[in-house]
């Protein structure tokens, strides 16, 4: 049947309706599209389309930039203008926020924009190859060239093939590029023994590497890269499988909206930082003369974020708590911002805390709009409401959003 797609989904599928009025995701599609489709399935009551042809094209569609466009799970608005992209980012934050709050919309530029990957190797008819998995699927997609990695990442990536091909077998090889280059850390199995870590950084032409091959085991060169991004006298640094903002060009943009949120919070006395990682954020409340609490669950995170705060010169503004946050959460009470960086599942617990511990303002940076909204609901319930938005297309060509939101107590 033909079908006329009207909108976007959460996750990049085009919506469309039947004559009946039956919601219709169509995988590929665009607002604006008229194509022809066969219904493949149902859940809770939405069918869903397989594009079989693309009777007219939405004026909003542009060629994709990668040949494996549509077989790599990757990048799956790469067909999808780059103004009509970041609109779509901003009304599903706005969605969040509200009408009443004006959302910000931060564009990244697409090429190359990856300076953290995990690339996966399989052996496929005899040989070794590297790339993203196919959707729903545990193939490589194999590509002449992924435009959405920095090209030192890419050079790495070509490589890897030829440079495990005689004793690698099947696993994946995570990459961060900072200051000092690249540096990655290899994992899976392996048919014979592996070279030293030491030949595979000249075969890689990495900075550093690290693997765990069975009961192999070897290290060479830098272990972790200092962020660009984060001016001195701050560091933050990161491993190879370690976090970091996957785009360096999404941090900095994370990181001004942010300072922005806080300097609409006003002047800062006490602080509460949660989910501080190594730092990536800390530094801005310190630099606003903050006396900071932060949180932190992992060790190594909270070693690297004393470490760069003695390096600065701010230890004495600086208080770190390591372990269960909830135990440890009367800390923060008398704090007048909070400043929250979660992960995928987001803060219910802390979102609930805010109503009795009584911060002023909760600047919250979220890579899940669907638990940001949920969280919303429940600081609304508590007396904040949003009072800035800012979604950064930091995945750029794809349906993630980062956001960051200021709410601040009625």
């Amino acid at each position: 049947m033909d079908l006329d797609i009207s909108g976007l989904g959460g996750l990049g599928d085009g919506v469309g309706r039947l004559a009946d009025g039956q919601v219709v995701f169509v995988p590929g599609a665009l607002p604006g599209d008229r194509v022809q489709i066969a219904v493949v399935g149902k859940r809770q009551g939405v069918l869903r389309g397989q594009l079989l042809a693309l009777r007219a094209a939405s004026a909003d569609r542009s060629e994709p930039a990668c040949a494996a466009f549509g077989t790599c799970g990757g990048c799956d608005l790469q067909h999808l203008a780059d103004a009509a992209r970041l609109a779509h980012h901003r009304q599903l934050l706005q969605r969040v926020v509200g009408p009443r709050v004006d959302v910000r919309a931060v564009a990244v530029p697409a090429a190359g924009h990856r300076r953290r990957a995990r690339v996966h190797l399989r052996q496929d008819q005899g040989r070794l190859v590297a790339g993203m998995l196919a959707a729903r699927s545990d193939r490589v997609a194999e590509a002449p060239h992924c435009p959405a990695l920095d090209p030192a990442l890419e050079t790495v990536r070509q490589r890897a093939p030829a440079a495990l091909a005689d004793f690698f077998y099947l696993g994946e090889l995570a990459m961060v590029r900072g200051s000092q280059g690249v540096v990655a850390t290899l994992t899976g199995k392996v048919r014979s023994a592996p070279p030293t870590a030491q030949e595979l950084c000249a075969r890689l032409a990495v900075a550093g590497l690290r693997y765990r091959l069975g009961q192999h085991a070897d290290e060479f060169g830098e272990r972790a890269v200092r962020l660009p991004e984060i001016d001195p006298p701050w560091e933050v640094w990161t491993l190879a499988d370690g976090f970091c903002q996957a785009s360096e060009h999404g941090n900095r943009a994370l990181r001004a909206a942010v300072d922005a949120a806080l300097a609409e919070a006003g002047p800062l006395d006490r602080a509460a930082e949660f989910y501080a990682g190594s730092g990536n954020f800390t530094d801005l409340l310190l630099r606003r003369g903050a006396k900071v609490v932060a949180f932190e669950q992992d060790e190594a995170a909270c070693a690297q974020l004393a470490a760069s705060a003695r390096q600065a010169g701010w230890s004495d503004r600086l208080r770190i708590l390591h372990g269960d946050v909830a135990a440890q959460l009367a800390a923060a009470a008398g704090h007048g911002v909070w400043l929250l960086d979660p992960g995928r599942p987001g803060a219910p617990d802390l979102c609930a805390a805010a109503g009795r511990l009584g911060p002023r303002h909760v600047v919250y940076v979220s890579c899940a709009l669907d638990t940001l909204g949920r969280d919303a609901r429940t600081l609304a319930g508590h007396g904040f409401a949003p009072v800035a938005a800012t979604a950064i297309d930091a995945f750029a060509w794809t349906t993630h959003t980062e956001a960051v939101v200021h709410f601040a107590r009625a």
